[in-house]
């Protein structure tokens, strides 16, 4: 009963956020155009995203670990497992069939791997539990979108990209190439499955060969040092958020290549950003370290950005290092490195505009967050 009023609430949420925006087309068994009919139609035979658990890597060597909770906002906490090699956690990701999550263990130079128990989320070692990162201070990770592949990005020694691939039974992960780059920060694979993005000393693409996972055709777009990138829903448009304080905007072809859009927009925040956005990609949200502070902003038809009315709100903590929206659209997650804690906000869908719900204990110096959801009907 629980599940079924969860499934009809976020239907009815969904279907009332994409209605601010967009045209109602759905094909179903309804004739004459009848609106009442469209929605039933959607509500019956749509698949929609709920997220379920929420992971926060810590800087003390552990996973944090929560429930989703879609009456409060406010993550429910179900524990915390130790990072394996006892190295402090750096990047974190859930790979897209939600059955494992694979984490960075800088000083240990390893990728710790976990699974992921389907009913109660706590995550286990595997065996074995760690990887050699294939070189010195891993940093950023990410999977791809068919959950067969994870990159991770290492900073010393042999500097690059080192390609892994997921076994589909077991979870571990076997090194199968590297790309060397310059210095890679943070590492994300669009939603076409076709391009990965690197932050590094610019915003660098390369294309993903969908049979091997290895990466080709470097290209680069002019950014400060970007902290990290981000691909609207959309996908249209990517955004990289600088050391300098600046949010970069580039338009994004059918191909992946990147385009600068205009002058970036100063946050006032350093270093910035870490980037999220709405379910319907037409707000974005830069979240700085000093001030810790959210910059709010509206995205244009042509993918700039303009700050809201009320542009900037504070992280309901000190130090934000990580942020994350929940599937739905509902809700935005934040890690506080300072203080320790994840806070919850809410996501107005017609303006745009976060209200901080409230924060939840995480472990020391939480610097990474992930979130695993699911597909229901």
């Amino acid at each position: 009963m629980r599940l079924n009023f969860v499934r009809w609430s976020i239907l009815l949420y969904l279907f009332a956020n994409l209605a601010q925006t967009t045209a109602c087309r759905v094909k179903s068994p309804c004739s004459g155009g009848d609106l009442s009919c469209g929605i039933l139609a959607t509500l019956l035979y749509t698949k929609v995203p709920i997220s379920r658990f929420v992971y926060s890597n810590n800087q003390a060597a552990s996973v944090s670990m929560y429930r989703v909770n879609m009456t409060t906002g406010i993550p429910d906490s179900i524990g915390s497992v130790p990072s394996p090699a006892g190295g402090a956690l750096n990047g974190i990701v859930v790979e897209p069939m939600g059955r494992f999550a694979y984490a960075t263990d800088s000083p240990n130079n390893v990728v710790a791997m976990f699974r992921i128990d389907q009913t109660t989320g706590v995550l286990t070692a595997l065996s074995p539990a760690t990887v050699a990162a294939g070189g010195n201070n891993p940093l950023g990770i990410t999977a791809d979108r068919s959950g067969r592949f994870i990159y991770v990005g290492t900073q010393v020694a042999t500097i690059g990209i080192s390609v892994f691939e997921i076994n589909q039974t077991t979870g571990q992960l076997t090194q199968r190439g590297q790309t060397t780059t310059t210095t890679p920060t943070h590492l994300t694979v669009d939603p076409t499955n076709t391009n990965l993005y690197l932050g590094a000393s610019a915003v660098v693409r390369y294309i993903i060969d969908q049979n091997t996972g290895f990466l080709s055709s470097p290209s680069s777009a002019t950014s400060p040092a970007p902290n990290d990138v981000y691909v609207d829903p959309t996908q249209r448009f990517v955004y990289a958020g600088n050391n300098a304080g600046t949010v970069e905007m580039f338009r994004r072809d059918q191909t992946g290549a990147l385009t600068t859009i205009t002058t970036a927009v100063s946050t006032g925040t350093t270093p910035c950003c870490q980037l999220a956005s709405d379910l319907s990609g037409n707000f974005l949200y830069a979240v700085g370290q000093s001030p810790s502070q959210i910059n709010m902003y509206g995205i244009g038809s042509n993918g700039a950005l303009t700050p809201l009315a009320t542009p900037t709100l504070l992280t309901g903590g000190s130090t934000a290092n990580a942020t994350a929206a929940e599937a739905t659209g509902r809700f935005l997650y934040v890690a506080n490195t300072g203080s320790a804690n994840i806070a919850a906000f809410s996501i107005n869908p017609v303006s745009g505009q976060l209200t901080l719900l409230g924060t939840v204990p995480s472990g020391t110096s939480p610097n990474g967050l992930a979130v695993y959801s699911t597909m229901i009907y």
